[in-house]
């Protein structure tokens, strides 16, 4: 057993507190997500679920989700902590907005959540173990440390190559004219 692998959710905490924690930067890039992630997928909705989000009851109806995040630590610690802050809203925003795009497509209310919760995982990257690539878990402790800063390039890549291998190519073309009206792709 590695003794790395032991380390407890707490020192992950610390970990994101040390690194994303007032990284106005992080948050920057972080707030592009909605654009070149999720408006590819979900087109539309992105503007519904943003202004459902900005409503008291979307928010609320956001929180029950549970999908506020265990990486974020649910809603953000304070004014300083802008990944969160960020990363909290693209959860939202991306959540409510699938879950409308699927009621208006007949799915039930369960179905529209279930949907809703792929479409957040899928879009904007769940930063845990559970999700790390198996390109760094399969070097264990060792890779994980060394791909920490990493898998959201990696991420997006795979959503990327997912497009294009299921030839949904209006996505890629959403996301390219997206990331060059943003300034570029790196």
């Amino acid at each position: 057993q590695e003794v790395l692998g032991r380390l407890p959710k707490d020192l992950v905490r610390l970990t994101y507190r040390g690194t994303l924690y007032g990284n106005f930067s992080a948050a920057t890039k972080n707030a592009t997500q909605v654009l070149t992630n999720t408006i590819p997928e979900i087109g539309n909705y992105t503007t519904y679920g943003f202004k459902r989000f900005l409503t008291p009851e979307g928010r609320l109806d956001f929180e029950k989700s549970g999908l506020a995040g265990d990486f974020t630590l649910g809603r953000p610690i304070d004014a300083l902590d802008f990944f969160s802050q960020v990363e909290y809203l693209n959860r939202g925003i991306t959540y409510l907005g699938a879950r409308e795009k699927a009621l208006n497509e007949g799915k039930n209310i369960f179905n529209a959540e279930q949907y809703a919760r792929k479409i957040v995982s899928k879009t904007q990257f769940i930063q845990t173990g559970i999700d790390t690539p198996k390109l760094f878990r399969q070097y264990g402790a060792a890779g994980r440390i060394i791909g920490q800063f990493t898998q959201f390039p990696i991420k997006q890549g795979f959503l990327l190559l997912n497009w294009a291998r299921n030839k949904q190519f209006s996505k890629l073309a959403r996301f390219g004219a997206i990331a060059y009206l943003l300034g570029g792709t790196d």
